[in-house]
């Protein structure tokens, strides 16, 4: 019995892995814009990207240190 239930258990496996495999749909690109399309500038990056780096950093240190208390 245990044998027919790793047999199955293997079956199924293999069932869902060809269905992900043969299942995935040809994947195709957006077209090209054409050259006299004018783009918006990019954002800025202001200086809250350190203020947040150093805010997570400070987050991540308390809950290691609780991590290590407990």
């Amino acid at each position: 019995m245990k044998k027919r239930k790793n047999h199955m258990k293997k079956n199924l496996f293999m069932l869902a892995f060809l269905l992900m495999v043969l299942g995935i749909q040809p994947v195709m690109a957006q077209e090209g814009f054409d050259p006299d399309v004018d783009d918006q500038p990019a954002a800025p990056i202001d200086g809250y990207l350190y203020t947040g780096l150093i805010a997570g950093a400070c987050i991540a240190i308390l809950k290691l240190r609780k991590r290590q208390v407990s």
